[in-house]
Formats: structure tokens, C-alpha cells, sequence
């Protein structure tokens, strides 16, 4: 499965709760969307950091469960793309951009 498939499926999932094509013409119903997923990629990505030890002051001896930590990212990476495309990218912007600050700022 390629990206475009990827981000056309969420598309398609995200059409159940907001038209990308007129959302913006209602500016409250806008704001109140933006506001859910970045809320809601916020609280994935904290349920990300649960998955492993993080706190650097306690020792936990927790076994990492990388199974669950994959699935708290692919719901950060879900969320993230509808924020996307709530704001009406496609998948090229956002690519484009990607590998623009990746070639911008190399670690080597």
C-alpha cells in the first residue's frame, strides 16, 4: 500500500465528520475541528510515551509492549493526516515540505 492509498482511505474515514471542501466556509465548525485533532493527536502521542519508561528520575521496570507503541503512533500518524486535510493540503504539500527540512537539516 503507497501513501496516496493511505491518505485516500483517511480521507475517505474523515468524509463521515467533515467535507474537506467546504469546511472552511464555516469558520466555528473549522475552529471546533482543528481544535478536536490537535487534541486528540496531543493525547496520542501522550499515550505514546506511556507505552515505554520515560520518566528519567524513576526507574520502571515495565516491559515495552512495542506492539501497543505502534498502535498510539499510527493513531498520532491518523490524526495528523486528517489535521492535513482539514486544512486542505493534498499528499504532495506535505511531502514536499518533509523533505525539504530533512535535506535542510541533515545530522550529518
Amino acid at each position: 500500500m503507497n501513501f496516496d492509498a493511505i491518505w485516500n482511505d483517511q480521507m475517505k474515514f474523515n468524509r463521515n465528520f467533515f467535507n474537506p471542501e467546504t469546511i472552511r466556509d464555516n469558520p466555528e465548525k473549522f475552529q471546533q475541528m482543528n481544535n478536536f485533532y490537535c487534541l486528540a493527536a496531543h493525547r496520542e502521542i501522550s499515550e505514546a510515551l506511556d507505552t515505554v519508561p520515560w520518566k528519567i528520575h524513576r526507574k520502571e521496570h515495565k516491559p515495552e509492549v512495542r506492539s501497543n507503541t505502534l498502535e498510539e503512533l499510527t493513531d498520532v500518524f491518523k490524526y495528523l493526516m486528517t489535521l492535513f486535510q482539514l486544512h486542505g493540503f493534498t499528499t504532495a504539500l506535505p511531502l514536499k515540505r518533509l523533505k525539504r527540512r530533512t535535506i535542510a537539516n541533515p545530522l550529518s
